[in-house]
């Protein structure tokens, strides 16, 4: 690395992938509470198959944040120096966590089109068990293998660069075709599902108000559906931008695309995740609060216990004195 790393930077990062992390995997919690409340089912299992979806890619990026805070932390432990292990080993988590959450949002925005699309048929699909959603976990995880797997190849490396991240950096022409026409076909995929999602979205809402059905939470789901697609687009393009510019340029270390770099490997993870976008859904706002009543009465009777405890001493002793006051005052009636 030819300039030192800032440390205020190391400090950003790390902060920001404490809050992508435990966010993430707070958001899992919320939304497991949320769906078995929904669906009323005793044993979930793998009947719940957008379950499965939402929290592998909720689990995905909280992957990304943690690969973010113990790199930091190794940094500043270190004095701002990674050894080229650690930094593959960091690079490795990060580009894995990404591509699997990618690939983990093109499913469950199929499987929201099929739901619009063909209701019984998903009905049905949903009420039995079946192995798809392990097979489509199976199929992120190898994605995001061969996505992270091939800087540590010949084709490429990870590089600490003067930002704090460890990049990529390409040795052959091949493997950069290779991962920018792969990202390049997802991004376009996504996006064109994202479209298609809410445009069908729209139809239902406009058939529901011709036939004069109650739509419920229309507003809620709909700025919902805006934020999720907005910050996608908003966050991915910067990424697609530095990952063509990085490979186009010609130097070995491309440091004047870093800014471009810094919004794609933050902004995607941060805001494309669920920790953020589905603070707007209503069922998420429902079950976080039906969890906050609970925390609160639990930690209440926790705390309010020695407090009636005492309280009924303090009680019992003023009674006692009463008492004592008032025998004392008929004994003196009595012998007056």
């Amino acid at each position: 690395m030819e300039e030192d790393v800032p440390k205020y930077l190391s400090v950003i990062w790390l902060l920001l992938g404490l809050i992508i992390c435990i966010g993430n995997i707070f958001t899992s919690f919320i939304m497991w509470l949320s769906k078995v409340s929904r669906e009323k089912s005793i044993e979930p299992g793998r009947k719940i198959h957008g379950l499965w979806n939402l929290i592998c890619t909720n689990l995905a990026f909280s992957l990304v944040g943690l690969s973010l805070l113990v790199n930091m932390a190794t940094l500043l432990a270190r004095n701002n120096e990674l050894s080229d292990g650690l930094c593959d080993f960091f690079g490795f988590l990060h580009t894995f966590g990404f591509n699997f959450a990618v690939v983990a949002i093109l499913v469950g925005l199929l499987e929201k089109i099929y739901l619009l699309l063909k209701p019984f048929e998903y009905r049905s699909y949903v009420g039995g068990e079946s192995n798809v959603p392990i097979i489509i976990f199976v199929c992120c995880t190898l994605y995001g293998i061969f996505m992270a797997i091939i800087p540590l190849t010949r084709l490429g490396s990870y590089y600490q660069s003067k930002y704090a991240i460890c990049l990529i950096q390409w040795h052959k022409e091949a493997a950069t075709r290779v991962t920018v026409f792969f990202n390049l076909i997802l991004f376009l995929i996504t996006a064109a599902f994202i479209i298609i999602y809410m445009w069908l979205m729209r139809k239902v809402y406009a058939k529901r108000r011709q036939m004069r059905m109650s739509v419920t939470r229309r507003k809620e789901t709909m700025v919902f559906q805006l934020v999720v697609s907005s910050s996608f687009v908003t966050c991915w393009c910067p990424y697609m931008i530095a990952m063509f510019v990085s490979n186009i340029s010609s130097d070995k270390h491309p440091e004047e695309t870093g800014i471009a770099v810094l919004f794609g490997v933050t902004l995607v993870p941060f805001l494309v995740s669920p920790m953020v976008t589905y603070i707007l859904h209503g069922h998420y706002q429902e079950e976080f609060k039906k969890f906050w009543d609970g925390v609160h009465k639990y930690l209440t009777s926790k705390i309010g216990k020695p407090t009636s405890t005492s309280g009924q001493s303090e009680t019992c002793t003023t009674s006692h004195g009463n008492n004592l006051i008032l025998e004392d005052l008929k004994v003196d009636t009595l012998k007056m």
